[in-house]
């Protein structure tokens, strides 16, 4: 106990303080007593304290371990529900869309699923059955665009040739003879697909034959054979197409045409006497002193200068026969005599002898050009100069080119800028 004025070390029993004389009453002791803790009290309600305290730790510890544990458990039971059960529910659920009839839902669940149980089987079935149903509803293109995917599957075969089938009976109602001739020639043995496709065939041999398509007519015409009148109606066509291959030059075929109609159209001789002359003259001829190219194609005489150079120059004419000349101006007459090409005019008579069968026509050189560079002229008609004048400034390099009969060509740096003529 101290004294509660200088804070002396008192007795318990004391009445006043040795140091300060202070007198020590009963209600400073009881005072002092309560507010002064022992040293003992303090310690063990501390300790007691800290173990309450690590006890409720513990037991929270403890708790949080068992939610976790169960959480994790209902996780797992969940998670492996699903992971059973998903499929499972998924599958029923495409099987409840394919007896609904939603295929396209049903099999893109089952498309999902992959290889679950029988689910490719079933996507076959669906598609299988989604065919069935658009046939059904003569809906026979769709059904075809699924019946071709499914090969073997039962009788998608036999439902694939009945689509087309059907489809062809509608398309010929509708005079489109050529998608019938597309259906039906891969299944003419099913039912009266041959007999349709024939019928299909002359429709449009017909149509070919009316617009001038002569050739499209023959070769229908030439695969129906007895059918009908196909084989007066082929004759027709090829005398009509070899009219037209003569008149536009194609000799060879026409010939060829011709011989197949002689007997039907007298006139057909008359072509073919024609023709033996004009083929006679078709090909390239070369003059004896300047190898000049006379060439004959169809209806056209080309006449080359110049040929297999940079001058090369090509003239075309148009040409009639006449008994068993060519004429090609009046005063312009070709003719042969053995094995030569006899061209007479008004100035001279030239002389050809044929030098290849081939009726290929050259291109002319092109013709000087503003914007040419100098080795584009040198490749020109006019090719090399005679004289080059050349006038020299602090930026530009001027020429003058000289060619024949006055006609001159200017260059700045290499360039055509003008062109005397």
């Amino acid at each position: 106990m101290k004294c509660p004025k200088c804070g002396a070390e008192l007795q318990e029993d004391d009445q006043f303080c040795n140091k300060c004389g202070t007198k020590v009453g009963i209600e400073n002791k009881i005072s002092e007593s309560n507010c002064v803790p022992k040293e003992s009290n303090i310690e063990e309600q501390v300790s007691s304290g800290h173990e309450k305290n690590i006890g409720n730790v513990k037991k929270t510890y403890k708790n949080n371990i068992r939610r976790i544990l169960v959480i994790s458990l209902i996780l797992v039971i969940s998670i492996t529900s699903i992971y059973f059960l998903y499929p499972i529910i998924k599958y029923n659920n495409a099987l409840y869309l394919l007896n609904s009839k939603n295929y396209n839902q049903a099999i893109s669940s089952l498309e999902e699923l992959g290889e679950y149980k029988d689910s490719p089987e079933q996507i076959k079935k669906c598609k299988y059955q989604q065919a069935k149903d658009l046939l059904d509803n003569k809906e026979y293109s769709e059904a075809m665009q699924i019946l071709s995917k499914l090969g073997d599957y039962v009788d998608s075969k036999n439902m694939l040739k009945e689509s087309k089938y059907e489809l062809a009976k509608e398309e010929i109602s509708a005079t489109k003879y050529a998608d019938v001739i597309k259906l039906l020639t891969e299944i003419s043995d099913y039912k009266d697909s041959a007999a349709i496709l024939q019928e299909a065939q002359y429709n449009l041999a017909y149509d070919y034959y009316n617009n001038g398509k002569y050739l499209d007519a023959i070769q229908l015409y030439e695969k129906l054979d007895d059918y009908k009148d196909s084989k007066e109606k082929l004759t027709q066509a090829l005398y009509n197409d070899a009219v037209a291959r003569y008149k536009s030059g194609d000799f060879s075929d026409a010939e060829k045409e011709f011989s197949k109609t002689s007997e039907v159209y007298a006139d057909s001789k008359t072509y073919l006497s024609n023709l033996n002359i004009l083929l006679k003259f078709q090909g390239t001829w070369e003059e004896n002193e300047t190898k000049f190219q006379k060439i004959l194609s169809g209806w056209k005489v080309y006449e080359v200068c110049y040929p297999n150079s940079n001058k090369t120059q090509v003239y075309d004419f148009n040409y009639t026969l006449d008994d068993n000349k060519l004429t090609i101006s009046s005063d312009d007459i070709v003719m042969l005599n053995g094995d030569q090409l006899i061209e007479k005019d008004y100035l001279r008579t030239k002389t050809y002898t044929k030098i290849s069968s081939n009726e290929y026509i050259p291109e002319s050189s092109p013709k000087p050009s503003i914007g040419m560079t100098a080795e584009e002229v040198r490749n020109s008609q006019w090719g090399e100069p005679e004289k080059i004048n050349k006038t020299t400034t602090a930026s530009t390099i001027h020429e003058q080119w000289v060619y024949s009969n006055n006609r001159y060509i200017y260059l700045d740096n290499g360039i055509v800028t003008a062109i005397q003529n």
